[in-house]
């Protein structure tokens, strides 16, 4: 592992694991939380996931069945009643008759083939809609354009896992991370840190906060599949079953990038990953502030299977 390369990348902390043991590691700064960007989405990934095994859902679910019920009110966990009594003007949204938003599935939500014409949903877009005091953001999601039907193109958009996460929250009546209650407890995670909409939901696409060793072991999970915390077939659905290919060595499964070797990874924005080698039971966790995200994450996909 090359010391040199790492910091001139922009990396922070780091540590890989053989076979559940730490084989190597390092710190240009003492461990602390770390916004974790888009690697939140496979924690969603697997919540989604772990509700079709549950028979909440099935990933053919339509999406326009699951709004109905909260768009008329009639399903509204009370975590959430209670904020937009206080901060909604709008609490209830408008029904869109979309003939995507009929078609789209919860499928099509998770394996980022959702169908809108562009990305929406990240930092730049949520700070303009609290400026604009726009608060209802499930309702500005159900309202964004298509360009395509669902299931037919990949597109990678945090609109896509918001209105998952949203949609599963609705279902459960409790909040991801109390689906996820063990898992977070398993990592060492005693309040989970999560960024929530101003109805109370939490995000699920993103900001979601770990320290690099509760990350790491989060990657231990997903390379034991052992069954005890989530059901196997959850986590072989998200990390091994490739759904749309997004470029010539890579597909996106459920939250996550697979490449041919099986090596799987999930990425956040600024050189936040965990990637997992099952050949070689091998995971790497990685927290940093980079702006050269492509030359990182290549010499961390090296650094991983070599």
């Amino acid at each position: 592992m090359d010391i040199k390369t790492l910091s001139a990348l922009g990396v922070r902390n780091l540590i890989l694991r053989e076979n559940g043991e730490i084989i190597d590691a390092w710190q240009q700064e003492a461990e602390r939380y770390f916004n974790q960007y888009s690697v939140a989405k496979s924690f969603t990934a697997i919540a989604c996931l772990q509700a079709v095994e549950n028979g909440v859902w099935d990933l053919q679910t339509n999406v326009y069945d699951l709004v109905k019920d909260i768009l008329l009110q009639t399903k509204i966990p009370e975590f959430s009643k209670r904020l937009q009594a206080a901060a909604l003007e709008k609490p209830q949204a408008d029904i869109p008759e979309s003939l995507a938003l009929r078609q789209l599935t919860v499928h099509d939500l998770l394996s980022m083939q959702s169908g809108f014409a562009e990305a929406h949903m990240f930092s730049e877009e949520r700070e303009q809609l609290r400026q604009k005091k726009c608060f209802n953001w499930l309702d500005y999601c159900l309202h964004l354009p298509f360009a395509q039907s669902p299931g037919t193109a990949f597109l990678y958009t945090n609109a896509a896992y918001y209105l998952a996460a949203v949609l599963l929250q609705v279902q459960l009546q409790q909040r991801l991370s109390r689906q996820l209650q063990a898992v977070f407890q398993a990592v060492g995670v005693e309040k989970v840190k999560w960024l929530q909409d101003p109805s109370g939901y939490e995000f699920g696409a993103s900001d979601l906060f770990l320290t690099t060793a509760q990350l790491s072991s989060w990657g231990e999970i997903l390379r034991k599949n052992d069954g005890s915390l989530l059901t196997r077939n959850a986590i072989k659905r998200a990390t091994c079953e490739k759904q749309v290919d997004i470029s010539a060595t890579t597909a996106y499964g459920y939250g996550f990038r697979i490449y041919a070797d099986g090596t799987y990874s999930a990425d956040g924005k600024h050189g936040q990953y965990l990637l997992v080698n099952p050949k070689k039971a091998r995971t790497l966790a990685v927290n940093s502030e980079s702006t050269a995200t492509r030359p990182l994450k290549k010499y961390l996909y090296e650094l991983i299977t070599t």
